[in-house]
Parts: C-alpha cells; sequence; structure tokens
C-alpha cells in the first residue's frame, strides 16, 4: 500500500545521494501530523549511517531535557562538542512549542557549532516563515531561523495523514489479507 506525499522520486533519488550533506544544506521536511516527515527523516539518516558516517535523531523536546541533564551535570560544553561532532543532526517535531530564553540559547550555540559543518534535518509542522513567533527573544529568534534556513533545501509533504488512512475498515481488510499470504 503507498500513498501519495507530494514528493517526486527523482527528488526522492537526489535525497538518497545525499547530495545536501556534500553541499552543507540543512533538510526542512514540513507537513501535517502523519505525513511522514519523521519516517522520512529516519529513513534519510539511515543513507546517511550506510556510508559510514554519524547520525543523531533527537526529538526537539528529548534535546532540551538531555540539555538541562547535562547542564545539571556540568557536561553541557561536552554535550554540544559532542553533537557537533555528529555529520548529521535530526532534530524531529521543531515547533510543537514555544522554547524559552534558555532553549533559544541552546539552540543558537548548537546551530552556530554546525555552520559549515554539518547539515541538519528538521522536520516540522510550522512552516519556518512561523518559526521566529516561537522564540521570546526576536533577536535570537532571528538567528536560529537564519542559521536553519540559509542555506537549505525545503520538502513540504502533503496527502494527509497516514495513521488515519491505514485505520480505515477498507484498508484494514487489505492488510490483514496481505499478513495472511506472507
Amino acid at each position: 500500500m503507498s500513498f501519495e506525499r507530494g514528493i517526486s522520486k527523482p527528488k526522492l533519488k537526489e535525497l538518497s545521494l545525499l547530495s545536501f550533506q556534500k553541499n552543507k544544506e540543512n533538510l526542512i521536511v514540513l507537513g501535517r501530523t502523519g505525513e511522514g516527515k519523521t519516517q522520512l527523516a529516519i529513513s534519510i539518516g539511515r543513507k546517511v549511517c550506510q556510508s559510514s558516517q554519524s547520525v543523531a535523531f533527537l526529538p526537539v523536546n528529548l534535546m532540551f531535557e538531555e540539555v538541562l541533564a547535562a547542564r545539571a551535570a556540568g557536561k553541557m560544553i561536552s554535550y554540544l562538542t559532542r553533537l557537533n561532532q555528529t555529520q548529521v543532526i535530526i532534530l524531529d517535531d521543531f515547533g510543537l512549542r514555544n522554547y524559552t530564553h534558555e532553549e533559544a540559547n541552546v539552540l543558537v550555540e548548537l546551530l552556530e557549532g554546525r555552520v559549515k559543518k554539518g547539515p541538519i534535518i528538521v522536520t516540522s509542522q510550522v512552516d519556518p516563515k512561523g518559526w521566529c513567533k516561537l522564540f521570546e527573544d526576536p533577536v535570537i529568534a532571528e538567528a536560529i531561523v537564519d542559521r536553519m534556513v540559509n542555506p537549505s533545501q525545503k520538502i513540504k509533504l502533503s496527502g494527509g495523514s497516514y495513521r488515519e488512512r491505514l485505520n480505515l475498515p477498507s484498508n484494514r481488510k487489505t492488510i490483514a489479507q496481505d499478513s495472511m499470504l506472507n
């Protein structure tokens, strides 16, 4: 079973060749809930791993919890250093909530350490035009958005929720029949 996602086969091929990484461009994967943003980011991350490079997958809210723990343990600098040694960082679900001033400072430090070193893949339901509203300080917000967007490729997924479609009665029957055949 497949669903149209609004991304062409040539674009998928280009992503699988990791040209964004060679060009040190960030990837911004946008779409509504369930449209496959995280799945696409993980698939790209696996391709990076297959090329013997390191990837860090970080749901943004969990990353900030790790930052708090690292700060409390006096290991904040080593945490950021370790992250910045990773070839590709995936920040999943960026923009689900507003971020504190402290979180914004950490994010700008992380992004500053990545400039011309390695890309970040960001998944978000929020278009980058709305990202500045997520931060208290407009100056830090502008710095964060600028570092995430420049340079970057934007991929907009569509097609509705996989979860919703997979849960339709007609699809449940097809899925059950397919699994009985295997």
